[in-house]
């Protein structure tokens, strides 16, 4: 007669048959696995459009915040542009103003150069974010202001952006008198003579060339003027004389081109004028 394993034998070995069949099911379950490629694999396939899908939509929301965040820049330039535009005129106002009361005066000038100065710093740090989004008309704006309240070097390095982001001449030839009268005031006349130069070569070829005879002969007899007045900075009166003859040439070929109005004020004219009747100390 056949022998009988215990009944809890057969049981221990029941249970131990299952857990090696399970254990075999996975590894044959692993190794389909590795078979199959990672393209083959759908959850793989899932779990890959998945990660895609979140990196596209941070990519994107990282891209649209600095969007937003630039435009509001903008918009803060715009306000400071305007605001340093304003105060000229307000801060001439009230000196006209008070113009009998030399203490007062002198309090709102210093006032009105504090304010001029803040509001030029906030700009330019600004544009110092977001060069690529600025005009080359905004740039120069803020670099004649920090120039107002002798921020040199700031006004120089803020005219070298003007002068990369200028699209026409009107705004190149301001941009290089600036960088002529700064570098005079710093020092450097001779690079400042270099600048004055390139604006009186502004319309010789390239793409400022024009054939507006008047407006080309009034921008050099304004060039003339300026760097004349820059001569008379560092008392060089044989420079300073030699430029403003020169700006009474260009403004004669002006009036020579409107025979017809010859009797009618000239404004270029009569700020030449008044250039050369200040003088030059020696």
């Amino acid at each position: 007669m056949a022998e009988h394993l215990p009944h809890s034998e057969a049981v221990t070995l029941h249970d131990q048959l299952l857990t090696v069949k399970a254990e075999v099911d996975a590894l044959q379950i692993e190794a389909m696995r590795k078979i199959v490629p990672w393209y083959g694999n759908a959850a793989t396939l899932i779990a890959a459009f998945a990660l895609f899908i979140s990196l596209g939509s941070t990519v994107f929301t990282y891209v649209r915040n600095i969007e937003q965040d630039n435009w509001a820049l903008r918009a803060e330039l715009r306000s400071l542009i305007l605001r340093l535009n304003d105060l000229p005129l307000k801060n001439h106002e009230l000196q006209q103003k008070y113009k009998k009361d030399a203490l007062i005066a002198g309090d709102l000038a210093g006032l009105a150069n504090n304010e001029n100065l803040i509001l030029s710093t906030q700009a330019a740090e600004i544009i110092a974010k977001i060069p690529q989004l600025v005009s080359g008309s905004e740039a120069l704006t803020v670099a004649v202001a920090l120039r107002n309240s002798n921020q040199f070097k700031a006004s120089m390095d803020l005219l070298l952006v003007a002068e990369k982001g200028s699209n026409n001449s009107e705004s190149m030839v301001t941009i290089l008198r600036n960088l002529g009268v700064n570098n005079y005031r710093i020092g450097n006349p001779e690079i400042g003579r270099g600048y004055y130069q390139k604006a009186l070569n502004i319309f010789i070829g390239g793409k400022f060339s024009t054939a507006n005879a008047m407006y080309e002969f009034a921008t050099h007899a304004l060039t003339e003027m300026y760097w004349a007045q820059s001569e008379a900075l560092i008392k060089n009166c044989g420079a300073w004389k030699e430029h403003i003859a020169k700006a009474y040439v260009q403004i004669e070929n002006v009036m020579s081109l409107t025979p017809d109005i010859a009797n009618v004020p000239n404004p270029i004219k009569s700020q030449i004028d008044k250039t050369a009747s200040y003088g030059c100390t020696p």
